[in-house]
C-alpha cells in the first residue's frame, strides 16, 4: 500500500512548477506528474499518477507475468518520469525477481523537473531518492546495476531508432504519449518491431484501448484483450505474442 509522506509540504512547494516546456502538478492521489506544454499531453492521469502506474503496468503487466518468471527482461517505451521503472524496482525488492530493464526516451527530463517529483517519498523505498536520481541521471547506453538483481539501461532515442534483439523481452510497458499526440509511435510497423523483440508468450500492456491501436497491434501479430481501466479510464489493453 502506498503511504503518502509529507504530502502537505509538496502541495505548498509545488502548485505549478515550470521549467522550459514542462510543468509539475499534483494528481488526485497526491502523487506528482508532468505536463509537456509543447506537446499538450500529461505524463500520467490527473486522477492519480502512482495509482495509474500501479494498476496498469505493475498490476496488469508485472504481476501478471511474475508468477511464471523470476528473471525478467522488460522494455519500456516512454521512460518519462521514471515512475514505472521506480515502482518496478520496488516490486523487485519484494519479489526477489532479477530484472533487466531497458527503456527508451527521446526527451529525458532535466533535474529541475525530476527533482520535484515525489515518488520516492510516497513509495516508501529505502534510499528511494538516491535510486530515483540514478535512474534519471545514469549514462545512456550503459548498464547500471541498482542492485545485483535490478539492472537498468536507457537510450535517449525513440523506439523507432532503438536497436532491439530478437525474442529478448518478456514484458513491454508501452507508455508513450497518446495516439492523438504522437500517432507514429502507435503504428503497426513499430508494434511489429516490438513484437519480434519479444519472446513467444511475452506480454505488452498499455493505457490505450483505442480501436486503431488494437487493430495495429493485431496487424503486427499480437493477440489483444481489453481490460477494465483505472480511475478515470474505462479500458486498457494487454497484448501477447502467441507461443
Amino acid at each position: 500500500m502506498i503511504m503518502a509522506r509529507n504530502n502537505q509540504i509538496f502541495r505548498k512547494r509545488i502548485k505549478y512548477l515550470t521549467r522550459m516546456d514542462y510543468r509539475v502538478f499534483i494528481t488526485d492521489d497526491g502523487s506528482t506528474s508532468v505536463i509537456d506544454t509543447a506537446v499538450g499531453d500529461t505524463f500520467h492521469s490527473k486522477y492519480g499518477a502512482i495509482s495509474e502506474s500501479l494498476y496498469i503496468y505493475i498490476g496488469q503487466g508485472l504481476h501478471y507475468v511474475l508468477p511464471e518468471k523470476k528473471e525478467l527482461r522488460i522494455l519500456e517505451v516512454g521512460f518519462g518520469a521514471a515512475l514505472n521503472a521506480f515502482l518496478t524496482y520496488r516490486e523487485s525488492l519484494k519479489s526477489m525477481a532479477h530484472i533487466f530493464y531497458f527503456a527508451v526516451e527521446p526527451n529525458p527530463l532535466p533535474p529541475e523537473i525530476y527533482n520535484h517529483l515525489n515518488y520516492p517519498e510516497m513509495a516508501g523505498v529505502d534510499n528511494g531518492k538516491e535510486i530515483f536520481e540514478i535512474m534519471h541521471g545514469c549514462v545512456p547506453g550503459v548498464e547500471t546495476s541498482l542492485t545485483p538483481a535490478f539492472i537498468l539501461k536507457k537510450e535517449h532515442c525513440g523506439i523507432e531508432a532503438a536497436s532491439l534483439a530478437d525474442e529478448f523481452f518478456d514484458l513491454v510497458y508501452f507508455d508513450a504519449f497518446g495516439p492523438a499526440f504522437h500517432p507514429g509511435i502507435w503504428s503497426s510497423d513499430v508494434f511489429r518491431k516490438i513484437f519480434y523483440s519479444m519472446k513467444p508468450g511475452g506480454i505488452l500492456v498499455t493505457f490505450s484501448s483505442g480501436g486503431q491501436v488494437r487493430r495495429n497491434l493485431v496487424k503486427a501479430g499480437f493477440q489483444t484483450v481489453k481490460l477494465p481501466g483505472p480511475s478515470g479510464k474505462r479500458e486498457i489493453t494487454r497484448a501477447a505474442r502467441p507461443v
